[in-house]
This record gives C-alpha cells, sequence and structure tokens, in this order.
C-alpha cells in the first residue's frame, strides 16, 4: 500500500519555515514541493495534473479549502500547526510591514491596521481556523480534523509535532531547528493593550482553536480535539 501525501497547511507565523526545512531533511530534498496555492496552480497548468504525484509532501500558504490540494488523488495526511493569536498576528504583521511587496503590507500602525477594514485586518480574523479548517468556528475545525487523517501542533510543542508526523510516516529520529526568527524587540514594539484588545475580537475562534490543541500538544491521527 502506497504511503500517503503529506499535505502541511502552513499557517503564517506558525514555524512553518522551520517545518519546512525538518521536512526536507526528514523524507529528502526532491520529495518536498513547497509554493502557495497560486504556484501550486501555476504548476499543474504548466506541467499537467500529475505533476503533483511525485512528491510525498506539499506544503506552504494554501488554506484547508485550497481546490488543488482538494483535487489530489489518493490518501493524504493533512498537518497544521496553530500558535497563541496574539503572537501569531503581531509576528505577521512585523513580517508583512518590513516587505513593501507583501499582500498584507500596510503602511498604518498595527493597532490602526486592526481598528479599519485593511487586508491585514481581513486576513488575520479567525485566520488560523480557515487555514486548518476551512471555517471560522473552532468547533467545525475540530469536527473537521477528528474525522480525517490530521496531524495539528502546537507552537508551543513544536517537538511534538515533529514527533507524531515521524511516527506516522515511520521517518528516522532528525530534530527539528527554529528559523526564521523575528528581530528582537519586535513584540514589544508593536504591542499594547489595545492591540492586544482588538486581535482578541477578532481571534475568538482561533484562541478557541489554539487552546483545544494546546491541552493536548498536539492532535494525532485518531486522536480527537476536545470541544473548543
Amino acid at each position: 500500500m502506497a504511503r500517503p501525501k503529506l499535505i502541511f497547511h502552513h499557517v503564517p507565523k506558525t514555524a512553518g519555515t522551520s517545518v519546512q526545512a525538518w521536512l526536507r531533511e526528514a523524507f529528502g530534498d526532491h520529495s518536498v514541493l513547497w509554493g502557495n496555492a497560486l504556484e501550486l496552480r501555476q504548476l499543474i497548468e504548466r506541467n499537467g495534473p500529475s505533476y503533483l504525484d511525485r512528491f510525498e509532501v506539499i506544503g506552504g500558504h494554501f488554506p484547508y479549502r485550497s481546490p488543488v490540494i482538494g483535487s489530489l488523488s489518493g490518501p493524504l495526511v493533512r498537518c497544521a500547526v496553530v500558535r497563541r493569536p496574539l503572537d501569531q498576528v503581531i509576528s505577521r504583521f512585523e513580517w508583512a510591514s518590513r516587505r513593501p511587496e507583501h499582500p498584507l503590507h500596510c503602511d498604518k500602525s498595527l493597532e490602526s491596521a486592526l481598528s479599519s477594514d485593511t487586508k491585514f485586518r481581513n486576513a488575520s480574523t479567525n485566520g488560523q481556523c480557515r487555514y486548518v479548517g476551512g471555517s471560522k468556528i473552532a468547533n467545525q475545525v475540530a469536527s473537521r480534523v477528528n474525522s480525517e487523517d490530521f496531524i495539528v501542533g502546537c507552537f508551543d510543542f513544536l517537538s511534538d509535532f515533529v514527533d507524531a508526523v515521524t511516527e506516522t510516516f515511520e521517518l528516522p529520529n532528525t530534530p527539528l531547528t527554529r528559523k526564521n526568527g523575528q528581530a528582537d524587540g519586535y513584540f514589544d514594539h508593536h504591542y499594547s493593550s489595545d492591540v492586544e484588545r482588538l486581535i482578541d475580537n477578532i481571534t475568538v475562534e482561533d484562541d478557541a482553536l489554539y487552546h483545544s490543541v494546546r491541552r493536548i500538544r498536539v492532535k494525532k491521527i485518531g486522536d480527537n480535539l476536545p470541544v473548543c
């Protein structure tokens, strides 16, 4: 029986770059394809729909409902990592604000970006739930991942996520090295009590999902996430 394909939904600023490097080492660089939804679609348009079949791992910034992933044949194991929303949103803003070419870049402060109808605010509104399970409602996401072959890790316990993937795919024991750290002091630079309140208001469901995963450290195949 063929080994299932690993699909990694890289929720922005949840150690995905570190996970990508680990997956390339564990599976072999030639077995891993990384890209966003548009890049994957363009690859299929250029090379045909069977192009993705050659890879054991497909990962990148694409949500659960990405049509490209939905079109794949054969067994899949979906994976993702979630993070405390306050940290994830601030880190994502820091990343985007320093890159004018970033689609969520804006010249406002984080507080201003969260207070108005910006692309950043819209993308951050329960965005982790949408990436992981295609819904803004945490309980719907939990129900979906509980019914599928899905491994969901917690940013706070990445080694547990690595162990779960290693066990599922019978990989060699390879440690994960943290990469892509932000500049020192970025959190304090953007943080205020008003910023925290604004983030809390738009990430209620993300927070519920995060704490549900955090309670069990990692959701393995066959496990059930607690009620969010």
